[in-house]
């Protein structure tokens, strides 16, 4: 992504997280970044945004059963991501702490009907 006067807006922010993988991103560039509230994980992001929406639908509906297509407030279609995360889970691809934080949710694995 480039700014309107032709900065690398995007590689810019990918130097600036691989610099802090690697350890070699200043604190006080880190503190500055947080500041601006600098995403540095993005599918971690992503599972914490989803995450609450899934809490905001069961608080409204009382349960996990998303319905088809169902999006959220921001646009982000809650319903396949949920599907993913089933499927994830079938296939070993969640790890302990993800399904103990859904499962504290007391989500259902499998729809009911």
């Amino acid at each position: 992504m480039k700014t309107k006067d032709g900065f690398a807006l995007g590689t810019w922010v990918a130097h600036r997280r691989q610099s802090k993988k690697m350890g070699s991103l200043s604190q006080d560039k880190i503190d500055r970044l947080n500041d601006l509230d600098f995403i540095w994980d993005i599918p971690e992001y992503l599972f914490n945004r989803n995450l609450n929406h899934l809490k905001n639908y069961m608080r409204e509906f009382g349960h996990s059963n998303i319905k088809y297509k169902y999006k959220t407030s921001d646009g982000s279609d809650l319903y396949k991501w949920w599907k993913r995360i089933k499927d994830k889970k079938k296939q070993g691809k969640l790890t302990q702490d993800q399904i103990e934080q859904f499962e504290a949710l007391g989500v259902t694995w499998v729809k009911s009907k």
